[in-house]
């Protein structure tokens, strides 16, 4: 499986965005309110503030929720930007396959030279 990146869509949320993960949907509380302000505080300032940003919590803390509301923040802000949400499975998929056919070079023209990625 290939990741997919797609020109920026007339659409309000950014490819392989879930709909309804935003900061304003997002319940805070005592167990995920510090994770919370670092996701905030990430999409305000991409790649300057808490970076990498890595969360870690049980289930149903709202993981998912938080890395997709960056996303969506930042999509939503900065036009000029492509975000890409993959899993970690994908992305190191695509990184053994590189490696394997000595195509190293194509790793950072699709993931790592993108502003924002997931």
């Amino acid at each position: 499986m290939r990741a997919h990146v797609e020109a920026r869509p007339a659409a309000n949320r950014f490819p392989g965005s879930i709909r309804g993960t935003r900061f304003e949907s997002f319940v805070v509380g005592p167990n995920n309110e510090i994770a919370h302000a670092a996701s905030l505080a990430v999409a305000q300032a991409p790649a300057r503030t808490y970076n990498p940003l890595f969360i870690y919590g049980g289930v149903g803390l709202g993981k998912t929720h938080l890395m997709q509301a960056i996303g969506q923040f930042v999509w939503a802000k900065r036009k000029n930007v492509k975000v890409i949400y993959l899993s970690s499975e994908l992305f190191i998929n695509e990184f053994i396959d590189a490696i394997q056919h000595s195509n190293l070079v194509k790793i950072p023209e699709t993931f790592i030279a993108r502003p924002t990625f997931f």
